[in-house]
């Protein structure tokens, strides 16, 4: 696209897409004149609504060795993506007094990181000492991790502070937890997300019956037979005498 403005300067705008936006496209870059300033306009289309990119703009009159400075708008970190994405060049406060000459400028857009998602826990019931194992997505890999365990959304444990991007973390349900209404708060500087909520129950216990076994001793020793208080023993029935006849 070629552009002439007053003062003899022809603008030359074409797009650049930086190699880590993953497919994603800049498109339908245009420019004109706002009074002494120039408006760049441009669609970042192809990312979903939360991604973020680093939108730099950079021109050929020092031959793009560094990005334009006198910019506000869309433009810097944490664009987020869209149609008619606006930057404001004050180009006299950048460019020498006497630059007459065609000039290219470049539209950068750089994904920053993908938005920080958690993953399912996989079960709604935990039992005490149970390990459970957090993962997330998204943030930039040099982004501290927070860990929080929340009752009810509200926080009751620091778990980590601090910590590396390494989008898992191992953690062992205490004794003293109990009830419904937990879940975790994964967080860095700029955004957070939360777990689904799940419950603690205890761990099942054993019961042990105890059953009268000495009863049974006692009765098997009565029918058998068996030694009376002063020395003998008991008769069976086979030892009892029969009654007694009367003598003629």
């Amino acid at each position: 696209m070629t552009k002439h403005y007053k003062g003899g300067l022809f603008l030359l705008f074409c797009c650049f897409l930086g190699v880590d936006c993953f497919g994603q496209a800049i498109e339908n870059v245009r420019a004109a004149l706002e009074g002494e300033d120039l408006v760049v306009t441009y669609d970042l289309i192809k990312g979903t609504a939360n991604e973020k990119f680093a939108v730099s703009l950079r021109s050929s009159h020092n031959n793009f060795a560094t990005a334009l400075a006198q910019l506000s708008g869309d433009v810097g970190d944490n664009v987020l993506p869209g149609k008619d994405k606006r930057v404001v060049w004050a180009v006299k406060n950048e460019l020498p007094a006497d630059f007459d000459a065609d000039i290219v400028i470049k539209v950068t857009a750089n994904l920053l990181a993908l938005p920080l998602t958690v993953q399912p826990l996989g079960q709604n019931t935990v039992k005490k000492g149970q390990s459970i194992a957090l993962s997330w997505q998204g943030g930039r890999s040099a982004d501290k991790i927070d860990i929080s365990l929340l009752k009810d959304g509200v926080p009751q444990e620091q778990l980590a502070n601090g910590i590396p991007n390494s989008q898992q973390f191992q953690y062992a349900v205490p004794s003293n937890l109990k009830g419904n209404g937990y879940s975790f708060k994964i967080s860095t500087a700029n955004e957070e997300a939360i777990t689904g909520a799940f419950r603690v129950k205890s761990k099942v216990k054993a019961i042990f019956i105890i059953l009268p076994v000495a009863v049974v001793g006692v009765a098997a020793v009565f029918l058998g037979g068996g030694k009376t208080e002063n020395g003998g023993t008991t008769p069976t029935a086979e030892e009892l005498p029969g009654p007694l006849k009367p003598s003629n």
